[in-house]
């Protein structure tokens, strides 16, 4: 049989055996068993593993004398996990009426999405680097939080990073209304 898990994920195996004396689960892999004797028991994968994509199970079953071992294999694909990485500085700040370019990183991604906290536009939401506009609502606020979401290939979940973006408008002045004044008074 085959099945298949995101790197980074186990997996949960599940034997039969009968007239057996010993059963033992191995692999042809750098993965470990949490039970490896156990019919059934949880499979993490090694670091060669996930670079090779999969690994062969094997289910060893002996029998008591003189019976013959037998054993059952299946291969367990093994995806690669995504990741997500905002190469920004995780604060910045921009002041109000400006834009912000934000730069993104990911690896095994079917899709990427960015998105705010707030109510500002992407120019290109689903590219890894694109230019924020915060709305008048976002300068209110003074700060929104930009994600980055990483979809990876299936069966891998997605994953995401964060960034905070500060925004400090301009203090205004108003010294008031023209006017005029005799000399000598005070005004």
């Amino acid at each position: 049989s085959i099945d298949v898990i995101c790197c980074g994920d186990t997996y949960v195996v599940h034997g039969a055996a009968t007239n057996d004396s010993i059963t033992l689960w191995t692999t042809s892999g750098d993965g470990t068993f949490i039970w490896p004797a156990n019919l059934h028991t949880t499979y993490t994968p090694g670091p060669n593993d996930c670079a090779s994509g999969s690994v062969l199970l094997t289910f060893t079953v002996d029998g008591y004398n003189p019976c013959n071992s037998v054993y059952d294999q299946m291969i367990l694909n093994i995806t690669p996990a995504p990741t997500a990485n905002i190469t920004n500085d995780s604060i910045d700040v921009i002041c109000c009426g400006d834009t912000y370019v934000v730069h993104g990183a990911a690896t095994n991604d079917s899709i990427t999405l960015w998105t705010s906290s707030g109510t500002g536009t992407f120019s290109w939401p689903a590219n890894l680097h694109t230019t924020y506009t915060p709305s008048a609502a976002d300068e209110a606020a003074g700060s929104v939080i930009l994600t980055l979401t990483v979809d990876g290939y299936n069966p891998c979940h997605s994953v995401y990073d964060q960034m905070t973006l500060n925004i400090v408008c301009p203090p205004t002045a108003d010294a008031g209304i023209n006017d005029n004044v005799c000399q000598g008074q005070t005004y």
